[in-house]
């Protein structure tokens, strides 16, 4: 292989020789190696850290899964001394505070003459319950 390169070289020095001495460089061939590129190693880009979010607080509750027998408002959570009593679809505001007693979670609410106590959360819903407009009079 490298007779028939030499050969070339030669000959074209002397056509370079032969034409006057021309101005040229030859440059050499690149030769493919079998040696693999090494990959690079893999960067990791930095996450910035998540948000913790929160789903707001209803404003308000709504007293219902009483079967019609409205709820109780106690001035403590469990079989505290009752406040009042508050009919389904009672309109209860949260206070934020919470109690698990009895097997029962609390929670403190005021009513819409503004007295506070605890209710039974299972007693309270998010949306109003749904009014009943009246069947239309058959004539």
């Amino acid at each position: 292989m490298k007779a028939p390169l030499l050969a070339l070289w030669v000959a074209v020095a002397a056509a370079t020789t032969a034409c006057g001495g021309a101005d040229f460089t030859i440059t050499p061939l690149a030769i493919a190696t079998t040696a693999a590129t090494p990959e690079p190693a893999p960067t990791r880009t930095p996450r910035p850290a998540p948000t913790p979010s929160r789903t707001p607080a209803p404003v308000a509750f709504f007293v219902a899964n009483t079967g019609g027998d409205g709820a109780v408002l106690r001035a403590a959570p469990g079989k505290g001394d009752r406040v009042t009593s508050l009919a389904d679809g009672a309109r209860v505001v949260p206070q934020g505070e919470e109690q698990d007693v009895d097997g029962r979670h609390w929670l403190r609410v005021q009513d819409p003459n503004g007295r506070t106590g605890w209710v039974a959360q299972e007693l309270l819903v998010a949306t109003p319950l749904p009014t009943r407009t009246p069947a239309p009079v058959r004539r």
